[in-house]
């Protein structure tokens, strides 16, 4: 999505209160059109979210990120691969969850992801990767991980 700076609007635009050289602001949030409504939108993802691997396809991990945060002992994960040939989890454990204990939960939830994904997309066991305690996640103000951020470390 993006803002076009509208003079009339300053008060709903507070984008240009911070970036007053601008004339657009790219949100980087993707929304796909209602199929019946054209003035509707749904928000699908943000443009950074989806991983464009080194062979040219593309992958969108939200969901398998969702999946990976609602497992018993996991703080946080995150999948990777911008630029890489294949999908690698990082996994960032609960407070005193333990790695040898969490990882078959972990296992079974990639097992049911890969059945439903393409070959490309799929994550095997062996890439997996759990963050250390000293190296936890980077986190954005609001709470959520940064990805880039993250991903860098």
């Amino acid at each position: 999505m993006v803002i076009v700076r509208d003079k009339n609007l300053p008060q709903k635009q507070a984008v240009f209160a911070n970036f007053p050289d601008l004339d657009e602001w790219n949100t980087k949030d993707i929304f796909r059109r209602h199929p019946k409504v054209s003035y509707y939108y749904k928000y699908q993802s943000r443009k950074d979210d989806v991983i464009v691997f080194s062979i040219g396809e593309k992958m969108n991990p939200i969901n398998v990120e969702k999946g990976i945060n609602g497992l018993s002992g996991v703080e946080s994960s995150l999948v990777i691969g911008q630029r890489r040939p294949y999908p690698i989890l990082l996994v960032e454990l609960a407070g005193s969850a333990n790695k040898d204990d969490t990882l078959p939960t972990i296992y079974e939830a990639l097992e049911d992801f890969n059945k439903h994904s393409v070959k490309y997309a799929q994550i095997h066991r062996s890439d997996i990767l759990i963050a250390t305690p000293e190296k936890r996640f980077v986190r954005t103000p609001k709470g959520t991980v940064n990805r880039s951020q993250t991903n860098k470390l």
